[in-house]
């Protein structure tokens, strides 16, 4: 007796296509192995497992969970089992294929997901007026998907680092908000991947502030205005003095531009003013003796 013997085949059942954003896990992804007629298959008892290999034309990862802890290569079907879940990430934007072949003669499955780029934003605290010498409010960063929802980071993904610029050859990035440790860079991991930056500018001028980061992630960029801090004298000026004799205390601040006092990042140890004199025999004197 003659028999036909039809191709099986691997489909896509659930789950795609999909439109991700880079470094964002896909939904569930559903595989089966089925006869001609789309009927999940049994395989006979004596295969004691069915190996499926899955692949991609970009740097896209599988994972066995939703979490991303787990990067898998491969699929294994057993006996009635012959549905596979499995889950999808990828570092660049674009259109992958992700394809699903198995030995022998069965039909390999593919297809197209869209990945757009995530995005690091300056959630909070972006385009601030400051004067300078003087710390910025608080800055929120951010990493979101393409829609401006919060990234939750692959599991297996135990950092993410973010590279902190600014024009301006004088600013600094800090992490804390009396400017004691500088920074230049913020990590994200997990679900964790909004971070606080303070700064400070010692130049006066439209400063403008980014934030870069690997792989398929938009710049995040704000502007700052950067006002000109002022030297003040705040008490015993002007003063009306006999020559040769002391004066009354004079005080001399170091203010905004709206007059309020400065108090400087503790990475600047000290902050030299020169006194001067259009006189070319006053004195200036730390003492009234």
């Amino acid at each position: 007796a003659q028999f036909n013997i039809t191709r099986s085949r691997l489909v896509y059942t659930n789950g795609v296509p999909q439109s991700l954003s880079t470094y964002n896990m896909s939904n569930p992804i559903t595989i089966q192995l089925q006869d001609i007629g789309g009927y999940s298959i049994c395989l006979p008892g004596r295969i004691t497992s069915y190996s499926v290999a899955l692949a991609t034309n970009s740097s896209g990862v599988f994972c066995s969970d939703g979490a991303g802890n787990i990067a898998i290569t491969t699929l294994s079907f057993h006996g009635n089992s012959t549905t596979g879940v499995f889950y999808y990430y990828d570092s660049v934007a674009g259109s992958p294929v992700l394809s699903a072949s198995g030995s022998g003669n069965v039909v390999p499955a593919s297809i197209q997901f869209t990945i757009a780029r995530s995005r690091l934003m300056f959630a909070s605290g972006y385009a601030q007026t400051i004067p300078s010498y003087n710390m910025s409010k608080p800055i929120a960063l951010q990493l979101q998907d393409s829609t401006g929802t919060p990234l939750t980071l692959p599991g297996r993904i135990s950092n993410y680092t973010v590279n902190l610029g600014t024009n301006s050859t004088l600013g600094v990035f800090c992490s804390d908000s009396v400017g004691g440790t500088a920074a230049t860079t913020v990590t994200f991991a997990g679900n964790n991947t909004t971070a606080t930056v303070y700064y400070y500018d010692l130049t006066a001028g439209n400063q403008t502030l980014t934030a870069t980061g690997a792989g398929g992630v938009s710049v995040g960029s704000t502007q700052f205005m950067v006002t000109q801090s002022r030297l003040a004298y705040t008490s015993g000026a002007p003063q009306s003095i006999p020559a040769y004799n002391m004066s009354r205390p004079i005080t001399v601040q170091l203010q905004d531009a709206s007059g309020g006092p400065i108090t400087l990042p503790n990475l600047i140890s000290s902050y030299k003013v020169t006194l001067a004199s259009n006189s070319t025999t006053g004195v200036f004197c730390s003492d009234n003796n």
